[in-house]
């Protein structure tokens, strides 16, 4: 087993999956690249490591989430001239996938997105892939509704796109205790 862990590079808040960093543009903008290169790292090395590099499954938690779903969008081909096949599986672990509310929050002030912002980068508005690995998308039973709402509706674009994807409820689970 390995593990890469994704991450906002040059964050300075040591809760760096909060909602601030989730959604700062240029965190989101510098580091979804970064970290979409990153799972390409693991398949171009994974031989020096004992990793299955042709076998990657990857997963994220609330802003890796949000990471995890905005690379699978990506036409990685095109922007990398890279095979995304060796991703083979995928986990998005009560994620952010609409960042509309968030123009509405007490965090907007220091956030600062507009609506080009939010429709460029919002996953759930975003994802266009017509090909991409199975998806479980999870949340917790005792989650805000609209963590549950965004979940939900992810997952039902996703399988409108004709991609599998599986929901996955604990019911005795809140954002923090997930993992």
């Amino acid at each position: 087993t390995a593990i890469y862990r994704a991450r906002f590079g040059g964050c300075r808040d040591k809760r760096c999956d909060n909602e601030l960093c989730i959604v700062s543009r240029s965190h989101v903008r510098r580091n979804s690249p970064a970290n979409t290169f990153g799972y390409f790292l693991l398949k171009e090395n994974g031989r020096f490591h004992d990793v299955d590099a042709n076998s990657l499954t990857i997963s994220g938690h609330s802003a890796g989430a949000h990471l995890l779903t905005m690379a699978l969008s990506t036409d990685w081909g095109n922007a990398y001239g890279l095979k995304q096949e060796v991703i083979t599986g995928a986990c998005a672990i009560s994620g952010i996938y609409d960042l509309t509310p968030l123009l509405y929050s007490y965090l907007q002030p220091q956030i600062q997105l507009n609506w080009a912002d939010i429709e460029h980068l919002s996953p759930i508005d975003t994802h266009s892939a017509n090909r991409a690995p199975p998806l479980t998308v999870v949340s917790g039973g005792k989650e805000s509704t609209e963590f549950i709402r965004q979940s939900q509706e992810f997952l039902s674009i996703w399988r409108e796109n004709d991609l599998k994807g599986d929901w996955l409820n604990l019911p005795e689970s809140h954002h923090f205790d997930i993992l």
